[in-house]
């Protein structure tokens, strides 16, 4: 599942940013080339929690997981009980982990759960966290100090599985013993950790994602940050000084909710009848293209936007703001010395509700522009004028990607005014339709002969 991570800071001018939960990078979506763009991996558009040599995506961060049912920790009477003691193996389990590894959330991927993976922040966010790993009579233990900052997603932890795939389901549980009370997020849920035993729960759908540069993984069946989002005021929001012991972990296979027990899926589905889905522009926030996918806040309702914030190669400022279903972006951006401003500095991403991927869409919408130059509007490249410009194209968007996904600038033409990120703009009548390619329904005329309509 893929979690939405927000920027803790500005880092230290890397163009490594560790990656957030599943969050990665946010790529342009599917029809939309897959440049080393978007967030920097936490999954979550920010940085995607966890890397070694941490890596943007923040993407971050929204879980591309089904919307996980956490259980309420059981809180112990006792704030200091005896040492959790590992319950009898289950049937069925196929966690297989035997130590601790540094890395990232691909890094989970790429071990198939052969190790469990923790990521600290070494100043790569905002944030300097230390930890040491150990593992005992079965029980995974990790104490951490935060010496400098704070940033929700500093601490992280992810566990799987051999052979696992995007869309396999799993009921997973574990006991957390911890030292302190606090806030974290299991699986992009927030759970209330209490000091002593912690017994969490959850049903978990796991999802392809993209680091930022690009390199594809799996989203881990657990996922854990030591922290919650947006809750800085919340002096429970950081827990990260601390010591915590993992036990009974417990992964099982589970049926695939899509298609339950022995349903056939029928291989001649049914066209989609052409016709308006919902979408209300009421709200422009900071976010990666998962966002938009999972979570309820953005789809249907909003425009998701991210600005590269060090984790590449610039420094890009924007002011937001919705009005009258009239959405505004002042951008400015800095490059860092002897660098270009990168060409994916600022995206805008967009789900309708009812949007189902692999479907496909005709999508319309007016751009209001200060400068004259080119985007990339789902793979297809789009001449921009100074002033109003009205665009309609047809996307069949793949899993995790948004039908609506801009981003102002196109790559390797760096010399023609393709970087687009020192301007004003105003999107508004962005209009979802389903598409079926009829004699009567025709596919709008490319605007640049030289991309094809549809998917890049």
């Amino acid at each position: 599942f893929t979690t939405v991570l927000a920027a803790c800071g500005g880092g230290n001018n890397s163009s490594k940013v560790p990656s957030i939960p599943s969050s990665s990078v946010p790529t342009p979506s599917p029809s939309t080339p897959t440049p080393s763009v978007s967030t920097p991996a936490p999954s979550v558009s920010t940085p995607t929690p966890s890397v070694s040599t941490p890596t943007p995506s923040v993407s971050t961060p929204t879980p591309s997981v089904s919307t996980p049912a956490v259980s309420t920790p059981d809180v112990d009477p006792d704030p200091t009980p005896d040492p959790i003691v590992p319950d009898a193996p289950v049937e069925g389990n196929l966690f297989v982990a035997t130590g601790w590894e540094e890395g990232e959330e691909l890094t989970a991927d790429v071990n198939e759960g052969a190790n469990i993976v923790y990521w600290a922040d070494t100043n790569w966010v905002s944030s300097l966290v230390t930890a040491n790993t150990s593992v005992e009579n079965g029980i995974f233990s990790i104490d951490s100090t935060l010496a400098s900052g704070a940033c929700w997603h500093g601490l992280q932890a992810f566990i799987n599985v051999p052979n696992n795939a995007a869309g396999d389901e799993y009921d997973v549980s574990l006991t957390i013993n911890s030292s302190v009370a606090g806030k974290i997020t299991f699986n992009g849920q927030v759970v209330d950790l209490v000091e002593g035993r912690n017994d969490l729960s959850a049903h978990v759908k796991l999802a392809s994602a993209n680091r930022w540069d690009g390199v594809a993984y799996v989203t881990a069946p657990i996922s854990i940050q030591f922290g919650v989002e947006g809750a800085a005021a919340d002096a429970n929001a950081v827990v990260q000084n601390g010591e915590y012991s993992f036990s009974n972990i417990v992964i099982l296979k589970a049926e695939n909710t899509d298609n339950p027990g022995e349903t056939p899926v029928d291989p001649n589905p049914e066209p989609e009848i052409p016709g308006e889905l919902a979408f209300d522009l009421i709200r422009t926030a900071f976010g990666e293209e998962a966002n938009t996918i999972n979570n309820s806040e953005f789809k249907g309702q909003a425009i998701a936007y991210w600005n590269d914030q060090n984790w590449v190669s610039s420094n890009v400022v924007v002011n937001a703001s919705v009005s009258n279903g009239v959405a505004t972006y002042e951008v400015s951006a800095t490059p860092w010395a002897d660098h270009q401003l990168p060409w994916y500095g600022f995206q805008l991403f967009a789900v309708p509700t009812g949007y189902v991927a692999g479907n496909t869409y005709k999508v319309s919408f007016d751009l209001n522009s200060s400068v004259t130059g080119k985007i990339n509007a789902s793979g297809q490249v789009l001449e921009v004028a100074t002033g109003d410009n009205h665009f309609e194209i047809v996307v069949t968007p793949e899993a995790n990607k948004a039908p609506f996904s801009v981003i102002m600038g196109v790559d390797g033409d760096n010399e023609n005014n393709t970087i687009m990120l020192n301007a004003t703009y105003k999107i508004s009548n962005l209009v979802f339709e389903h598409y079926v390619d009829t004699p009567e329904n025709p596919e709008p005329e490319n605007p640049n002969p030289e991309t094809p309509a549809g998917n890049s």
